[in-house]
């Protein structure tokens, strides 16, 4: 064996897995049968979960709503330091 699978080859899995997968949905619906464990996240599913809140938090906490479509570097913000550190700025 050469160590590469053929296309083919992964068909064939891929349709014994669908196979085996509607075998046990139809238990489920016609023997009220459920499964032992429920469906655990993998950690794609879980990093994507993470960024969706990241996300969230960030529109949230730290967007400028002025239409500027800008971000806040700090949370919670103070508009009294914002205006007094914009308007400091020293030129040589």
């Amino acid at each position: 064996m050469t160590g590469h699978t053929t296309r083919r080859a992964m068909l064939v899995r891929s349709i014994g897995l669908l196979g085996g997968a509607a075998i046990v949905n139809f238990g489920e619906g016609t023997f009220n049968a459920a499964p032992a464990e429920a469906a655990v996240l993998t950690t794609q599913q879980t990093n994507a979960n993470r960024a969706v809140d990241a996300y969230k938090a960030l529109q949230k906490y730290f967007y400028v709503q002025d239409g500027t479509s800008l971000y806040r570097e700090t949370y919670p913000w103070n508009r009294r330091a914002a205006a007094t550190s914009t308007t400091t700025t020293t030129r040589g």
